[in-house]
């Protein structure tokens, strides 16, 4: 399957109204196709763990977990959008795993002890709270 292509790049744009999955500002140029959960940490280009990002906020991003508020913004968009996903996935035949991608990241989050390191912004990170992962994953409980 290879890197994550222009076909779900240009979906995903869409689909995110045209901004950053991560700070909401507009996307001005095509964007980076991220790994929601870092692909260092589990490697997973199934359709669900992408996002599109802007090249800085990737970058600043790398291979850390993102913060409580990104997560639980992907756990909406996976019931928000669930069908608008699967039609990408079937455009452009992108794999598509919702639950086990869902498991994948409901674990690693749900695992980790209060006061990891979260990415939030640029360099801004904040320390992970157990309460707030349970609750960013209210949206598919």
């Amino acid at each position: 399957m290879g890197a994550p292509g222009t076909g779900v790049r240009r979906r995903f744009i869409d689909l995110q109204d045209g901004a950053c999955f991560y700070c909401g500002r507009a996307l001005r140029s095509a964007g980076d196709v991220d790994h929601f959960l870092p692909w260092s940490r589990y490697p997973d280009d199934r359709l669900d763990n992408l996002v599109v990002a802007h090249p800085a906020c990737n970058r600043q991003k790398r291979d850390f977990l993102a913060s409580a508020p990104h997560l639980a913004r992907w756990t909406q968009r996976l019931c928000d959008h669930d069908l608008a996903l699967s039609q990408i996935a079937e455009t452009v035949a992108w794999p598509r795993n919702t639950a086990r991608s869902l498991s994948v990241i409901r674990s690693t989050y749900l695992k980790l002890p209060d006061g990891v390191a979260l990415w939030l912004e640029q360099n801004r990170f904040v320390p992970s709270i157990h309460r707030e992962l349970v609750d960013a994953f209210a949206a598919v409980s």
